[in-house]
C-alpha cells in the first residue's frame, strides 16, 4: 500500500462511519486558513461539555491555534504539531474554575509518545484494550418550570437574544416547548440570565460506549499504518496484525426488520399510496434491499425495462456543511452491481417514468435535467433523508413499528433467506463484497432456514402423516 492508497483507505473508513468527504476547494474558507473552525467548535463543545466550556472560551482556543499558524512556517508547524499530539493547558475565563487540558487527537493519548520503531505488540494491545473501554458522554438538557419565570423576569426580548447575545431563538422556542437543547446553549443561556444552570435546567447525563464499528475502524487504520511502515522498512513487522494482538470478539448486531406479516401490511399501503414518487421509492427499497444513498443515486440509465434489471453505480448524499447534494461511489466495490427486478416492480417503474416525463414537460426550461429517478418538483435531486420521511408516513398509516429505511434492507434480506434463496445470491443482490458478511449479520435467520431445510428433507423420506401416526 502506497501513501495515496493509505489516504484513500482512511477516507473510506471515515465515510463508512458517516463522515462526509468533500474536496478542499469546495470548502468556503480563506486559502491561508488551515483550520475548519465550525468542525473544531463542534468538537470542543461536545468534548468539554461537562466542564461547562463556554463559546467565548472555544473562540479563544481557536484564536490561539490561528496565531500559531501566523508564525514562520517551521515554527508554526512545530507548535501546531506539539499542540495536536501532546495537548495543551487552557486557562479558564472564570478563574474559579479548573484549567482545561485540551486534547485534539485521540490515538496520541495512548501511543503518541513513541517513535514507530519503539512500538511493541504489548503497547498496541494496551492501546486496543483501552479503545474497547472508551466511553463518551451525552447530555439531555430540558427546561425546568423555573426557566419560564426567570425568562419573563429578565425582560430580554427574542431580538436581543439573537442580536446581542447570539443565542438561536429557535432553540429558545424548543426549550419553552419542552424539547432538549445542547449543553453549550444551556450554559450560555444561564450566563445571560445570571442564574445557576441547575436552577433552570434539568440535566441528564448518559455515558455510552463507542459503536463497535467505530472501534474496529480505528484498529483497522492502525493496522494499515503499521503495514505501510513495514513496507517502507521502518519497522520489523506489522505488530498491529492479528499475529501479534487480539482484536476482541466482534459483538453481534441487533438488527431491526419487519416480519413477513408486517412486510405484507406495508406492501398493501404502498400499493394504495397516492404519491407516486414515495410509492416507487419505498417499493424499490422493500423489494430490492437497496441502501438509502443507492436509491437516491439511481438514474434512468440504470434501469433496463427490457431485461428487467437495475444497476447500482453511485450513491446520492447530502452535505450538511455545504447544504447541497453530491455524488460518490457506492460503499464498497461489491456494492456496484446489477440485479434483476420483478415484473411488478418493472411495471411500477414504467408508470413512474411516464409521470416523470410529464413533469419534465410541464416545467419546461425550469426543469433541472439530473436524470435521477427521485427528484424534487423541478427535477433537482432529492435529499436522501426525504425517502426516510416517506417511509415514516407509510409506517404510520399502516400502524407499524417506526423502523428506519435500512430496516427495509434487513427485511428484504431476511425474507430471501427464509424463502431459501442461496446465500451467494442474497449477498450479490445486497452488494456485500463477501458472502461471510451476509452470513455474519444474518446468522440467526440462516440457522432458522437451515432447521426448516432439515425438516423438509425428513418430510421427503417420511411423510408428515406417517410421523404423526
Amino acid at each position: 500500500m502506497n501513501e495515496a492508497q493509505l489516504e484513500l483507505s482512511v477516507m473510506e473508513l471515515f465515510q463508512n462511519e458517516g463522515y462526509e468527504y468533500v474536496t478542499g476547494d469546495s470548502i468556503l474558507r480563506e486559502v491561508t486558513d488551515v483550520l475548519l473552525r465550525d468542525d473544531l467548535r463542534a468538537y470542543l463543545s461536545a468534548k468539554y461539555a461537562k466542564e461547562g466550556i463556554t463559546s467565548i472560551e472555544i473562540e479563544s482556543i481557536i484564536l490561539s491555534l490561528v496565531r500559531a499558524s501566523h508564525n514562520p512556517l517551521y515554527d508554526a508547524n512545530k507548535e501546531m504539531l506539539t499542540k495536536m499530539t501532546e495537548g495543551f493547558i487552557f486557562r479558564r475565563e472564570d478563574k474559579t474554575k479548573k484549567d482545561l487540558f485540551i486534547r485534539l487527537a485521540w490515538m496520541n493519548r495512548y501511543i503518541g509518545g513513541y517513535k514507530i520503531r519503539e512500538v511493541t505488540p504489548y503497547i498496541i494491545q494496551d492501546f486496543f484494550d483501552k479503545l474497547d473501554s472508551e466511553r463518551y458522554t451525552t447530555y439531555t438538557v430540558t427546561a425546568k418550570p423555573a426557566f419560564k419565570e426567570v425568562l419573563e423576569r429578565s425582560g430580554i426580548s427574542y431580538n436581543k437574544f439573537r442580536t446581542q447575545y447570539k443565542l438561536n431563538t429557535c432553540s429558545l422556542v424548543n426549550l419553552i416547548g419542552g424539547k432538549s437543547v445542547s449543553m453549550e446553549y444551556a450554559s450560555c443561556m444561564a450566563k445571560v440570565l445570571r442564574v445557576d444552570i441547575n436552577k433552570i435546567f434539568k440535566i441528564e447525563k448518559t455515558v455510552r460506549p463507542y459503536a463497535a464499528a467505530t472501534i474496529a475502524r480505528v484498529k483497522r487504520a492502525t493496522r494499515c499504518i503499521f503495514a505501510m511502515a513495514k513496507r517502507q522498512r521502518l519497522v520489523e513487522d506489522n505488530f498491529a496484525s492479528a499475529d501479534y494482538v487480539s482484536y476482541g470478539r466482534k459483538p453481534k448486531r441487533n438488527i431491526k426488520y419487519l416480519d413477513d406479516q408486517q412486510a405484507k401490511e406495508l406492501f398493501g399501503v404502498i400499493m394504495e399510496y397516492d404519491d407516486i414518487r414515495a410509492k416507487t421509492a419505498i417499493m424499490l427499497a422493500l423489494m430490492t434491499g437497496l441502501r438509502r444513498g443507492e436509491l437516491a443515486g439511481l438514474e434512468w440509465k440504470d434501469i433496463d425495462f427490457v431485461l428487467h434489471t437495475l444497476s447500482v453505480n453511485r450513491t446520492g448524499c447530502y452535505s450538511i456543511s455545504m447544504k447541497s447534494i453530491y455524488t460518490k461511489e457506492p460503499k464498497t466495490e461489491g456494492s456496484i452491481r446489477r440485479i434483476t427486478i420483478s415484473e411488478l416492480l418493472n411495471e411500477q417503474l414504467k408508470e413512474y417514468k411516464a409521470w416523470y416525463d410529464t413533469q419534465r414537460e410541464n416545467w419546461g426550461d425550469q426543469w433541472e435535467d439530473s436524470d435521477r429517478l427521485f427528484v424534487q418538483e423541478t427535477g433537482k435531486p432529492i435529499n436522501p433523508s426525504t425517502i426516510h420521511f416517506w417511509l415514516k408516513k407509510m409506517l404510520k398509516k399502516a400502524n407499524l413499528p417506526d423502523v428506519t429505511l435500512h430496516s427495509l434492507r434487513h427485511t428484504n434480506i431476511t425474507l430471501q433467506i427464509a424463502a431459501g434463496v442461496p446465500l451467494t445470491t442474497v449477498a450479490g443482490r445486497a452488494g456485500h463484497s463477501r458472502v461471510s458478511t451476509t452470513s455474519d449479520i444474518y446468522s440467526h435467520f440462516i440457522r432458522t432456514s437451515d432447521e426448516a431445510a432439515a425438516t423438509a428433507i425428513e418430510d421427503i423420506f417420511i411423510p408428515r402423516d406417517v410421523q404423526e401416526g
